[in-house]
């Protein structure tokens, strides 16, 4: 065993204004051994210049450093003291680098240099001009955008930019910018919003609030005013496959992942560990599928079983998935727990081999005199049958037995008359009544199931 590794989780962390971080937040790691104390130096480095974030006046740290310590056996990350200073200067976006010194009984792991990335969120109204009593606004590629004219429906009186969109009181007349996650327009309030919500909550106390009536591009007390070129994050708004979905990665409006055998899109940028299928809010389905690859199959359904994502089991005749995890929830009236993934029952082998069991139903006749034979063609292929099994149903009762039984091959022991034997072979299925017992079931109707 060895001392360990200390490096930083990543070369970049970002946070916005709010203090939000989009992502991992800074943070150091010890790797690849716990023997002995270790300690090391996070130093941040302040600067007044453009892009550069200030200490004190951009963000706060205890000082131009700070030491992480891990004890003898301890391992796991350590994150820094860092809190970020709202202002409402339009800045652009601003770095604090970052780096690891005076290390003391370990080595410096893979990422020794770092930064973190303060988003500015404070918006200005775009450059503008008026043309009589209509208003127009600059696109990102200098020419004029459409002209707005602000007489008649829209008024020409009481019109006030009021910057980015946030949870709060609005008038009618009032401009604002909004990111509907394609692009960055300016809406504007055509009618007094209701406000069912409380206000001067945290950006991120707002969960549960989230109706049809609050987001400018979907209420009916906002218009589009005039529509922005791109994204406010400069990003393309094209589908970008990501592959199976991943607890560790940071997944964006757009992405699409396989997930549990579905395809799904990303809709609202997520963090980490925000998987689709227990967190509808940031992912929408694109295709159904499921992911046959890591089945396990547990046999015959049970009530006091815990089954997890991945687990078979067979239940009425049918195959079913367990997609999450579920205890005493039966899969053929599941609310989601488990999905239909086959009619019919799977068969294993010991050697952990497995098919899919199929089932052909024949109407067959037993012959009219005792000792006859008839014979049935089936059309299968002998080497895939794996069981087959026979029913004759009267149509009459019998004896103790009652009304209309199935009468199963051999008869009853207790009851004479009612023997017949069957057989299939590589084309055929062949019934036989006996010569001396079979006196009650001559020329009936036998119901043959044959197993692939």
């Amino acid at each position: 065993m060895t001392a360990g590794k200390l490096g930083f989780t990543a070369s970049e962390y970002k946070v916005n204004e709010k203090g939000e971080w989009q992502g991992l937040k800074p943070g150091v790691e010890r790797v690849e051994g716990t023997v002995g104390q270790v300690s090391v130096r996070v130093a941040n480095t302040s600067s007044s210049s453009l892009g550069r974030g200030t200490r004190n006046e951009d963000y706060l740290v205890p000082g131009t450093g700070e030491v992480l310590t891990w004890a003898d056996g301890e391992s796991g990350i350590k994150y820094i003291e860092f809190a970020v200073k709202d202002d409402f200067l339009v800045e652009g976006e601003e770095s604090i680098p970052l780096s690891l010194g005076s290390i003391q009984g370990a080595e410096y792991g893979t990422i020794k240099s770092s930064k973190v990335v303060i988003i500015d969120d404070d918006w200005f109204i775009p450059r503008h001009q008026w043309q009589g009593t209509a208003l127009q606004f600059q696109q990102a590629d200098g020419t004029w955008g459409e002209s707005i004219e602000l007489k008649g429906d829209k008024g020409n009186a009481g019109l006030a930019w009021k910057g980015n969109w946030v949870y709060g009181h609005y008038e009618i007349g009032d401009l604002v910018s909004y990111f509907d996650g394609v692009d960055l327009s300016v809406y504007i309030c055509t009618n007094k919003p209701i406000i069912n919500y409380p206000i001067g909550l945290p950006p991120n106390a707002y969960a549960g609030y989230e109706d049809y009536t609050i987001f400018p591009n979907v209420s009916p007390y906002w218009e589009l005013f005039c529509r922005g070129t791109n994204g406010r994050d400069g990003r393309d708004y094209n589908i970008t496959y990501k592959g199976q979905w991943s607890p560790t990665i940071l997944y964006i409006q757009r992405d699409a992942v396989l997930y549990q055998g579905s395809s799904y899109l990303c809709i609202k940028e997520n963090g980490m560990g925000r998987n689709p299928v227990a967190e509808p809010t940031f992912w929408t389905l694109i295709a159904k599928g499921h992911n046959y690859q890591d089945i396990k199959y547990r046999g015959p359904w049970k009530n006091d079983v815990n089954y997890v994502p991945g687990d078979a089991v067979f239940q009425v005749g049918n195959t079913y998935l367990c997609l999450q995890n579920s205890i005493g929830e039966m899969p053929f009236i599941s609310g989601g727990s488990w999905v239909l993934i086959q009619h019919g029952q799977l068969y294993f082998t010991q050697d952990g081999a497995y098919g899919t069991l199929q089932n052909f139903l024949f109407s067959c006749k037993t012959s009219s005199i005792a000792g006859g034979k008839t014979t049935f063609p089936h059309g299968l292929n002998l080497s895939g049958i794996k069981s087959y099994s026979a029913t004759l149903r009267m149509s009459a009762p019998v004896g103790q037995f009652g009304y209309a039984p199935r009468i199963l091959p051999g008869g009853f022991r207790t009851l004479p008359g009612y023997s017949y034997d069957i057989a299939v072979n590589n084309t055929d299925i062949v019934i036989l009544t006996t010569q001396q017992d079979s006196s009650n079931i001559l020329d009936k109707e036998v119901f043959v199931t044959i197993v692939t």
